[in-house]
């Protein structure tokens, strides 16, 4: 017997099929010329991975997953048949741990899941739908504690108008009537492209009003059924109300919290706010062991503001002590007071608490002190950091150690670290005003410093460590929330007891807007060891091994090469720039001299504390060709900046800057993957080279790599190609890592320059091979006599005209 529901079931192949067709056509008109299609059971595990191992194939990497597969029965939980959940959950829930598992090993850019508001908040008749969504939301948060260069991100999308299971029979009506706002995709769509672009990570809620759906079914019954009164309010006497939220630019008395009344004198200032983790985010996001402990930086920031009642905004702080933290457990209120008391020119202040132990004994504790006075000129900067030798953690395995929520989640990246020292980008993260505490971007200026502080600790010595003391800080300015910002870490020493008490780690540490402004300078910061780390440090990677780099997209700079170098080059670089005739090559060259300038200019911001514009930053050549590094003004920065390498091809421009400014010498080229013939393979591969290639799996590709890699070491050289290829002999390739021997005149050049150890890197993607050598080489007992640095015409080099004979 025909019935509907077998009709529905025999059309529905044909309306994905439909559907399927329809999206590739619509990509097809967007101007995608290139689509790969593949169909597969994503609850199969092999099948998804025969599907991802075709996208491959075909592209040569992937770059973003967006899991948006699903399947909805609603019916009550008993009259749900197993083969009815599993239809429901395998495809969501398995299909998720499928992709991830498929791609782990080279893991995309971003991972998507396109999850639903029924898996944060549940809904009747679809407990197999929130299981799945739920369990999809639950692997992106692993993949964001893992440490790995991936952005995760699961979207919760409310019920979509128009499209989608939530307007499939009657459904639409039954939300609406739930009082559900169904959600445009004119909105949604953009929506998500938007969120994706921009490269957020966790778990975004994207809902109008939910109804019912947001109240737990639970609940709502006790609701219906309970007569008790509403609660009276218990907030104490000299809790402030609550303000509105503030820009974190304001700088004036509305940032602060209201003091008690009738509390101020002229010599003494106190301030009470009550603790509260369920309206305070730096209480629901600083949780130490389970239980919300006050943040250092909020504490102190109370007693600043108290302090500057007396002295006026922003005093300088002193001697300031964390001697026990302030915790707040969950049915006991804690009330804080900050209390400031002029004593001669400065003003010493505590916080202290009030709350109520378990027995229902009242405390009165003393947390915190420190002593506060008017500023008379600003601290020290903290100088050039030496010898930060290795790249450090980015916010996702940063945060897989410390213990800190969303907003104090401060540190983005760690730019680079070694013995002698830290250097991180961070922000201060939005929306960071609180009723109660006011205004909180200075407190994480601070917090970031000392998270800095911490997390050299953490890299060096694999411990933790929280801060004890502050010798002495001072506040010199803000920025907005989202503003890149550096913060500068030198270790001074540590601190070992003797008596078995833990050791501190002494810092002195600067923080600094992207332009270089000062925010905040603080000295002889402790932090007091908590513990040994329980998993690995956070991991490393020497610059050695990955040099530091910056591309540049030729094919968007093409667009506004005129503009860019007009407001990025010095005047010799601008004349050399209108000469060249070939607008290709115009960009190309402009391409390199972007990225390095950018390169150098980070560098100098995050090693010696010095802002430079780009177009301060020159970059000439010395005789034999390389990139000579010139700072407008400022001879003394340009001995700082490491040797600086170049290169453009398939599409990019590349810098590369040498691991130090003395004892590395640093080659790089990139060049795009295409069929080289038989005559270039004979001049510069040797017969071992090609088989070394091809026991690489390289197949096609291996001359180009070769040859990038030839390129690279030369470079690194500082002869070019003035020696015959075939001298840079290359051994082995795997896992990206090359091996390279050297003979004749390339050797000899070694042996002039001093050479050690040569590490040689390559890279591989898609139509791109990249390649990169360091050489290791004895530092003059004298710096060498300067040689004249030119500006040289694209192509002269390459051709070797400059070059041959020389070394």
């Amino acid at each position: 017997r025909v019935t509907p529901a077998r009709v529905e079931a025999e059309l529905a192949p044909l309306r994905r099929a439909r559907a399927a067709a329809l999206a590739l056509q619509a990509y097809r008109a967007a101007g995608c010329s290139d689509l790969c299609y593949e169909s597969c059971d994503l609850a199969d595990g092999p099948a998804v991975r025969r599907a991802l191992d075709a996208v491959r194939a075909r592209f040569g990497r992937i770059d973003v997953v967006v899991h948006g597969a699903g399947a909805e029965e609603s019916r009550p939980l008993a009259a749900k048949p197993p083969a009815g959940f599993d239809r429901v959950f395998r495809g969501k829930a398995l299909g998720a741990l499928h992709l991830w598992h498929a791609l782990r090993d080279r893991p995309p850019a971003s991972f998507v899941v396109f999850s639903s508001v029924a898996g944060r908040f549940g809904n009747e008749g679809q407990t197999d739908y929130a299981a799945a969504n739920e369990t999809s939301a639950r692997l992106v948060g692993e993949i964001l504690s893992s440490g790995l260069p991936t952005r995760p991100l699961a979207i919760a999308w409310t019920g979509w108008d128009a499209i989608g299971m939530a307007v499939a029979g009657g459904m639409k009506t039954i939300l609406l009537e739930r009082g559900v706002d169904l959600l445009p995709p004119e909105v949604g769509v953009p929506l998500a492209a938007d969120l994706i672009l921009r490269g957020a990570a966790g778990e975004v809620v994207v809902c109008g009003a939910l109804g019912a759906l947001a109240r737990p079914r639970i609940a709502r019954e006790n609701a219906a059924t309970s007569s008790a009164p509403a609660e009276a309010d218990t907030r104490p006497a000299t809790e402030p109300a609550a303000s509105p939220a503030i820009s974190s630019s304001a700088r004036d008395a509305a940032s602060e919290p209201a003091p008690a009344a009738g509390r101020d004198t002229p010599d003494s200032a106190e301030i009470e706010i009550a603790l509260d983790p369920a309206s305070q985010s730096f209480l629901r996001d600083h949780v130490i062991a389970g239980v919300p402990v006050l943040p250092g930086v909020v504490g102190l920031e109370l007693m600043a503001r108290a302090a500057a009642r007396l002295l006026g905004a922003d005093p300088i702080c002193e001697a300031v002590q964390f001697e026990r933290p302030v915790k707040v457990h969950p049915g006991r209120p804690v009330v804080v007071r900050a209390a400031a008391r002029r004593s001669g020119d400065t003003v010493e202040a505590v916080l202290e608490s009030r709350s109520q132990a378990a027995t229902g004994r009242a405390l009165e504790v003393l947390h915190f002190r420190g002593v506060f006075r008017r500023p008379t000129g600003t601290l020290e900067p903290l100088g050039r950091l030496h010898h930060l030798d290795a790249r450090g953690p980015g916010a996702g395995e940063i945060y897989r150690h410390f213990f800190h929520g969303p907003s104090f989640q401060v540190l983005g990246e760690v730019r680079r670290v070694g013995d002698e020292g830290l250097v991180a980008r961070a922000a201060i993260p939005a929306g960071n005003a609180d009723t109660a505490a006011g205004d909180l971007a200075g407190p994480l200026l601070r917090e970031i410093a000392f998270q800095a502080a911490g997390l050299w600790a953490m890299c060096r010595h694999g411990v933790t460590a929280l801060p004890h003391r502050i010798g002495r800080a001072q506040r010199l300015g803000l920025v907005e929330p989202g503003r890149e910002i550096v913060a500068r870490v030198r270790p001074l020493g540590t601190v070992e007891a003797s008596d078995g008490a833990p050791r501190v780690h002494r810092f002195d540490v600067e923080v600094l807007a992207g332009d270089g402004r000062p925010l905040e300078r603080m000295q002889d910061v402790r932090l007091i060891e908590t513990g040994a780390l329980p998993a690995e440090r956070p991991a490393t990677v020497p610059f050695a091994e990955s040099p530091e780099h910056v591309e540049v997209r030729l094919e968007a700079l093409a667009a506004s090469a005129d503009a860019v170098a007009e407001a990025c080059l010095g005047p010799a670089e601008a004349v050399l720039f209108r000469q060249i005739g070939s607008r290709k090559r115009r960009t190309d060259w402009l391409g390199g001299r972007l990225a390095a300038k950018r390169l150098v200019a980070a560098y100098l911001l995050e090693c010696a504390g010095v802002a430079v514009p780009e177009r301060d930053v020159g970059v000439a050549a010395d005789p034999r060709g390389a990139p000579v590094v010139r700072i407008a003004g400022r001879p003394d920065l340009e001995q700082l900046v490491p040797q600086v390498g170049i290169s453009h091809g398939a599409g990019r421009a590349m810098a590369v800057l040498a691991p130090r400014n003395s004892g590395t010498r640093v080659g790089l080229d990139v060049e795009r993957v295409e069929p080289r013939d038989e005559a270039f393979v004979r001049h510069v591969l040797t017969e071992r080279e090609v088989a070394v290639a091809e026991r690489a799996g390289l197949n096609g590709d291996g001359a180009t790599v070769l040859w990038t890699l030839k390129e690279a070491v030369t470079k690194a050289l500082g002869v070019g190609m003035a020696v015959d290829p075939r001298e840079v002999q290359v051994t082995n390739l795997a896992d990206g890592v090359a091996r390279v021997e050297l003979a004749g005149d390339a050797a000899a050049r070694r042996d002039v320059l001093g050479g050690r150890d040569l590490t040689v890197r390559y890279a591989l993607a898609r139509d791109v091979a990249t390649a990169w050598a360091v050489l290791e080489v004895e530092p003059p007992a004298a710096p060498p006599p300067a040689e004249p640095a030119l500006v040289l015409p694209p192509g002269l080099l390459r051709s070797g005209f400059l070059t041959r004979g020389i070394g």
